[in-house]
């Protein structure tokens, strides 16, 4: 019991043989010194470094950007329209969808037809749908300012919807 089993174990390896010596004319031509070949991998090192930081990192952020969007199934425009209610936890493609909604309505409010009683009415209708599921809701820290980034990116698209709804 106890160490016997180190026993079988073989021996710790031996420390590295003392370095060679140099030639006495110094060393042969075209061969740095090991001092003179350590600074030029430091100098590498140190002009270098810096590309490869940066490029790991980017790739290392694409990376889990795209592990979690395959993960979460959120692919950055898919809208959900929320449940009527007030102060509920909305999920991103729900927040997606009040932010987008409210870019819609308002092309629409401008393209809207006052002398047609059926626009406004319809305009009117939405307004109220829109503000019982999105005038009060929560939602987790960040996630609103992210989104908003998201839908601009699809304002234009957006805003011809929104007009395209009273033409």
């Amino acid at each position: 019991m106890g160490f016997a089993g180190l026993r079988d174990l073989p021996p710790p390896p031996l420390p590295d043989p003392a370095p060679q010596a140099m030639p006495a004319g110094g060393p042969a031509p075209g061969q740095a010194t090991p001092a003179a070949a350590v600074q030029q991998v430091n100098r590498n090192a140190r002009r270098f470094a810096p590309k490869y930081v940066v490029a790991g990192v980017v790739i290392a952020i694409f990376g889990v950007a795209v592990v979690l969007t395959r993960l979460t199934g959120d692919d950055g425009i898919s809208e959900t329209q929320p449940p009527v209610g007030r102060g509920l936890t909305l999920e991103r493609p729900q927040i997606r969808w009040c932010v987008a909604e409210d870019i819609r309505l308002e092309a629409g409010r401008r393209a809207l037809h006052g002398d047609r009683k059926g626009d406004v009415q319809r305009f009117n209708e939405m307004v109220q749908d829109f503000n019982a599921r999105c005038a009060s809701y929560r939602y987790r820290s960040g996630m609103l300012q992210s989104v908003r980034g998201e839908v601009e990116a699809r304002r234009s698209q957006l805003e011809a919807d929104g007009a395209a709804r009273f033409q």
